[in-house]
């Protein structure tokens, strides 16, 4: 069984959207039933079609995997808070080129 948390992402991308299952399937050169099954989690997605899901949505492979909840793909999900302010802080203070 292909990842349901993956699935899910790519409905809501795709309801957020506006966009039909149909369309999405054009787009990404698949038939209606592949994108069915994408969406309800029998079917894997390949590389290709997770790099165009993630160009198709303007957001990152890594959060369409669920290694980030930002969905530009720029803070992993397991930073705390104190994470991201440490990373902020070191960010200032390096020289810009």
């Amino acid at each position: 069984m292909a990842d349901k948390s993956l699935a899910n992402k790519i409905v809501n991308l795709r309801e957020e959207g506006n966009i039909t299952q149909s369309e999405l399937a054009r787009r990404l050169g698949l038939d209606k039933s592949s994108m069915s099954k994408i969406e309800s989690g029998s079917r894997k997605v390949s590389t290709d079609e997770l790099k165009r899901i993630s160009e198709i949505f303007e957001v990152s492979t890594d959060y369409l995997l669920g290694n980030t909840t930002d969905r530009n793909g720029h803070t992993p999900s397991w930073a705390t808070n104190d994470d991201k302010k440490t990373s902020r802080d070191f960010l200032r203070k390096m020289p810009m080129a």
